[in-house]
């Protein structure tokens, strides 16, 4: 029992003020100072190795292909025949219900030229592309 008085003497010493009044004490507060808790180390900081990455043992997908380069449509031109006219050879085509007579240099609908005129074929030049198509037309003469 003595023991307990000893320590509430040293106890009540150490509060205890010369003049017979207490000693303040350093209040410590134990509510945070604002509404926003603050963190000393960010989550997103510290980045976590993958445990348990996608593995798989298949060969990679191959890169995806370019696409093709545009070509140019088909001739919607049938071949009709011919005539050897005072200005060189007139060539008549048809083009579903329409009947062209066109001769070598002619533009036709602004997107095809008449480039070159032989006996056994046209060579056409389509214009957005600047792509030859040829047409034989099945003369050797």
């Amino acid at each position: 029992m003595r023991a307990w008085i000893a320590l509430g003497l040293l106890c009540w010493g150490s509060f205890a003020q010369a003049d017979g009044t207490r000693a303040a004490v350093p209040a410590t507060s134990t509510l945070a100072t604002s509404g926003t808790p603050t963190k000393d180390v960010v989550p997103g900081a510290i980045a976590a190795p993958n445990l348990f990455p996608r593995q798989s043992w298949l060969p990679p997908p191959p890169p995806p292909l370019s696409p093709p380069k545009p070509s140019a449509p088909p001739l919607p031109f049938k071949y009709e025949g011919q005539m050897e006219a005072e200005g060189g050879l007139r060539i008549f085509l048809s083009q579903q219900q329409k009947h062209l007579v066109v001769q070598e240099g002619d533009l036709i609908d602004g997107i095809y030229k008449v480039e070159t005129v032989t006996p056994g074929q046209l060579v056409f030049v389509y214009l957005p592309l600047n792509e030859r198509q040829p047409l034989n037309t099945g003369r050797t003469q």
